[in-house]
């Protein structure tokens, strides 16, 4: 953090207070004035002052005009893995163990959720970091921060991960009956979210790259969850035009989805309740055959 500190001083020609919005603001649009270098692009601002934003997507935008945006999102990374990650599980430690506190009722979506520390939390991808080089002829060192590594099994111990195998896409497909998403579940070998990058994107499933495979999760997940553009642009690391256009795309492509969406939104607003599938013994819940109707009623929504 220090170093990436004095990068930004570097870049702006001045000192400044990193994790200050209103003094970042002042170098980026008053000395530099990136945002005049926006073509035909219209930045986003403030809700309450209506001042230019300094927001993640803000300097997504503007991180090819300028070598600053790169390096305050940068340094945000790494002050996000210090606070919330490193900082917040070493307050958590007993001695030499850690163990979580787990809740099973809690979020609003069904899943399971931790705290003390928040384990699900850990970003799966590490985050890379371009360390410059000031000896000339030197290539740039990446230097990689993941804090999963920060976890290790005692002697003779292994750790285990287990989880529903996209259990969230597989209602999604039951509930919408949306016919290109069933398609993609016939084959229970098959990689599904390959398949939907491949079947989105109008390619074969081996020109599927990690970066479309994770593309179309998210994309789908932020179209089930409700995500703004703003949101998926913070997620995928694009503008929100482009964010905007994935979205769209994704929708025209599964078209009974955005159906099933509105449908249900328009039935709580009427009736003011909700259906679920019921869960059962016999018939795991999110899995029961179309023709079985017996429903549970959600409380109403205040």
């Amino acid at each position: 953090m220090k170093q990436l500190e004095q990068e930004a001083h570097q870049a702006a020609g001045q000192q400044f207070l990193v994790s200050s919005s209103n003094q970042l603001r002042l170098v980026l649009f008053e000395k530099l004035r990136l945002h005049e270098r926006c073509e035909n692009k219209k930045l986003p601002k403030t809700l309450l002052k209506q001042q230019q934003s300094t927001s993640e997507a803000v300097l997504l935008q503007l991180q090819d005009l300028h070598p600053l945006p790169k390096i305050i999102l940068e340094h945000r990374q790494v002050h996000k893995i210090k606070s919330t990650f490193v900082d917040g599980i070493l307050s958590c430690t007993n001695k030499t163990f850690i163990s979580s506190t787990w809740n099973q009722t809690s979020a609003v979506s069904g899943r399971l959720s931790a705290k003390n520390p928040n384990f699900q939390a850990l970003p799966k991808q590490p985050l890379q970091i371009t360390k410059k080089q000031y000896v000339h002829g030197k290539e740039s060192e990446v230097v990689t921060i993941h804090p999963r590594t920060m976890f290790i099994p005692r002697q003779g111990w292994t750790f285990l991960s287990a989880d529903f195998c996209q259990v969230e896409l597989r209602l999604l497909a039951h509930l919408s009956s949306d016919p290109e998403l069933l398609r993609i579940f016939q084959n229970p070998d098959a990689d599904v979210f390959t398949m939907l990058a491949a079947q989105w994107k109008g390619i074969k499933e081996d020109a599927v790259s990690s970066e479309d495979r994770e593309h179309a999760k998210r994309i789908c997940y932020s179209v089930v969850y409700g995500a703004g553009r703003e949101r998926l642009s913070g997620i995928l690391g694009v503008s929100a035009e482009q964010a905007s256009r994935f979205q769209d795309s994704f929708l025209h492509t599964y078209r009974e989805v955005q159906t099933f969406i509105q449908t249900t939104i328009q039935h709580c607003q009427h009736q003011v309740f909700i259906h679920n599938i019921s869960a059962s013994r016999e018939v795991p819940a999110g899995f029961a055959p179309s023709n079985i109707s017996t429903t549970n009623t959600c409380s109403p929504t205040p």
